[in-house]
């Protein structure tokens, strides 16, 4: 269960990361 956790992070940190630029302006606003 661990590592189908651990998969499942990378694939959410994977689409995440290119979008932490703008939400955090976004949250910053």
């Amino acid at each position: 269960i661990k590592a189908s956790i651990e998969a499942r992070k990378l694939d959410f940190d994977a689409y995440v990361d290119p979008q932490k630029q703008y939400a955090d302006v976004v949250i910053e606003v």
